[in-house]
């Protein structure tokens, strides 16, 4: 077993790494700032949290003659935030996919990744679209478009943000971005459902030897993308599942309730404010949509009540290809409610 990950190894890793990234400035121009400080300089602003970061360091320096970037990420020479984006702006992010891998592969050699198992032994995979610029000025050959009511055209950048969860962790483990971009030889606009293939074409087997349960939103619960993942790739899913969007799913669950075919169980608990009663619901072998060749999909739901009241303080409902039963069916749904944590600790850092 080798050492527990840590931040100097890391930094040393990436240090080594991006010291052969590209570099697009002409020979005459300011050479003053390595490229491997400026991406170090990008990734102590994420680390550190702070949209500030390089200010204050370059503030430190002058006062103390020295600054947590040079102590903690090994910089040499702080770039502003203009020469940040100049320098790096050109650099496509393809060239940071390996580190991704690096960092799983070091956590699997000290033993470490294990602690993200979850239900019978798969990885949670999380998977989201982030917005992270949007504009109706700024913009470049990859941002996306849309026209609002006004005939106003917003420029805006996208990116699919995987991340492995556990329920009950704190932690998440962030995978490999697939950016939302205009593919060439495509005449339509790239979408999130178009981008997360890509990145299951990409990196599906990267999950090798472990089993995964893929995570989404109502987005994701769409027979070609279900269909791929529990046929193509032999993974699991587990997608929030609405009514409005699955209209033939749900006429059939109306149907199996008239006859007794949903299964309902209810527990009592506290949920440290108050008395709560939570209903879970589940079938087997329901149509995720119309038609003959419907991929049957697995459906439950939880609703949970104020014991006293009766008020709802929680809805909602997932498809998965886990089959359910009693005695599973509120770690499936524990499973499917952990997806918040793409949302809560990935897209609002």
């Amino acid at each position: 077993m080798s050492k527990p990950l840590s931040l100097s190894n890391s930094v040393r890793h990436c240090r080594e790494r991006w010291q052969a990234l590209p570099d697009y400035r002409k020979p005459n121009n300011n050479m003053r700032y390595a490229i491997a400080d400026a991406a170090l300089a990008a990734l102590a602003v994420f680390f550190m949290q702070s949209a500030s970061f390089l200010a204050h360091q370059r503030d430190m320096e002058l006062r103390k003659r020295r600054n947590n970037g040079r102590t903690l990420f090994g910089i040499e020479k702080l770039p502003s935030d203009n020469q940040l984006r100049n320098l790096l702006d050109p650099v496509t992010p393809d060239h940071f996919q390996a580190d991704f891998d690096w960092i799983v592969a070091e956590m699997a050699a000290a033993g470490t990744l294990d602690a993200f198992l979850a239900y019978q032994g798969t990885w949670l995979v999380a998977l989201d679209g982030l917005t992270y610029h949007s504009s109706t000025t700024v913009h470049c050959a990859n941002c996306l478009q849309r026209q609002d009511s006004s005939g106003t055209i917003h420029y805006y950048h996208s990116v699919i943000t995987p991340v492995i969860v556990k329920p009950g962790s704190p932690h998440v483990l962030p995978l490999p971005p697939e950016f939302i971009v205009p593919q060439d030889g495509h005449e339509k606009q790239d979408c999130e459902r178009a981008a997360v293939k890509r990145w299951l074409a990409a990196h599906h087997t990267r999950n090798q030897p472990y089993t995964v349960t893929y995570l989404g939103d109502d987005l994701y619960a769409n027979q070609p993308g279900c269909q791929l993942i529990a046929e193509t790739y032999q993974q699991y899913f587990v997608f929030v599942c609405k009514p409005d969007s699955h209209v033939a799913l749900y006429s059939e669950l109306a149907l199996l309730d008239k006859i007794g075919g949903v299964t309902t169980q209810t527990t009592r608990h506290w949920n440290g404010r108050a008395a709560a009663s939570s209903t879970y619901r589940f079938a087997n072998h329901v149509p995720l949509r119309a038609g003959a060749a419907a991929l049957l999909v697995d459906w439950c739901e939880l609703t949970v009540t104020n014991a006293a009241t009766g008020a709802v303080l929680f809805h909602n409902a997932w498809v998965t290809n886990h089959r359910l039963a009693a005695y599973n069916v509120a770690e499936i749904v524990q499973v499917g409610r952990t997806r918040w944590k793409v949302e809560n600790e990935v897209s609002s850092q």
